[in-house]
């Protein structure tokens, strides 16, 4: 048993189920006191308008991980001919110290394109808080030859009033293309980047009148040869510094960063440093112009001296 890190509440703004959908919500109670959960599903049914809700409950014993399976919560199993999109809240009753949370999702045939279809997954931890404000490094859509993406930004709404989210992407210096979306109280929004026209590439920054939650999937095709998923939640504010523990170039990997500069004015003077398992560093010097962003190559970068393929990077 542990003390932490935990938290009472835990926030998921993207979910799927049903056509070739499977979600999951993993739940770790790691104190010595056993935990009640309740699990609050926001989902709105494919073709319907209309939101709805439903709640799960589930007692987690002491020192415990739990798998809540969200098909099985909400009676669409990853085979069903219909589906639904959902946000979920995770609660731990106020009797126990809090719970960590963790919504891994793995699907078949998703189609990118007309004539491209994705078997992946993606997992991402919840967030605890929520924010009037987030910020996406990276929003890819469309195809090129580089290949091609579909993305969405996610949104859930807990509140007893209707969110106004905008959402304002740039690339190159300036502002390219803007969206709006209205999300119905204790609902789950979707606002399609690939429905304006835009870079292939763009920085994001949501904002709302109301506390929401937001995340960004997405899925590719013909990506350096591969085709996948991947999910992010968005970052409530901006940093002058960020670390990544994963990273690897070996072969058969290709791994980039992604930074983005959403001020309107300043460049930004960007310092990323490698640091290999061998204990060898390198640190190289970017300069990032106002509302733009630079898609760093890090397999390109990592061939220093005593460089390693396993690479952290700050």
């Amino acid at each position: 048993p542990s003390t932490g890190p935990v938290n009472s509440k835990w926030y998921f703004a993207e979910g799927r189920v049903g056509r070739g959908f499977r979600e999951y919500l993993t739940i770790d109670n790691p104190t010595a006191n056993a935990c009640a959960v309740s699990i609050q599903y926001l989902y709105t049914m494919d073709g319907s308008s209309t939101p709805s809700t439903k709640t799960a409950s589930v007692n987690i014993s002491a020192a415990t991980r739990w798998t809540e399976s969200v098909n099985n919560d909400l009676g669409l199993a990853d085979s069903s001919t219909t589906g639904a999109s959902l946000a979920a809240i995770v609660t731990a009753a106020s009797s126990c110290a809090g719970v960590v949370a963790e919504r891994p999702m793995y699907f078949s045939n998703f189609h990118v394109t007309s004539s491209a279809a994705v078997s992946s997954g993606t997992d991402v931890v919840g967030a605890t808080t929520l924010s009037t404000t987030y910020y996406f490094a990276d929003v890819p859509a469309g195809s090129s030859s580089s290949g091609s993406y579909t993305s969405y930004i996610t949104v859930l709404n807990p509140n007893t009033t209707t969110a106004n989210v905008t959402v304002n992407y740039y690339a190159n210096g300036s502002k390219v293309q803007s969206q709006t979306l209205a999300v119905p109280p204790t609902s789950r929004g979707t606002i399609p980047p690939g429905a304006v026209t835009m870079p292939q590439h763009v920085a994001a920054v949501v904002t709302s009148d109301q506390p929401i939650m937001v995340e960004r999937p997405t899925y590719f095709t013909g990506v350096n040869g591969i085709s996948g998923a991947y999910d992010v939640v968005g970052a409530p504010k901006s940093a002058s510094d960020w670390l990544f523990a994963e990273g690897y170039t070996g072969t058969g990997f290709q791994e980039y960063l992604t930074i983005a500069n959403l001020d309107p004015a300043n460049t930004a003077s960007v310092t990323v440093t490698l640091k290999s398992g061998s204990g060898a560093t390198n640190s190289t010097n970017l300069s990032v112009g106002p509302q733009s962003q630079v898609i760093w190559n890090v397999n390109s970068a990592n061939t220093f001296s005593g460089s390693s393929a396993e690479v952290s990077a700050e």
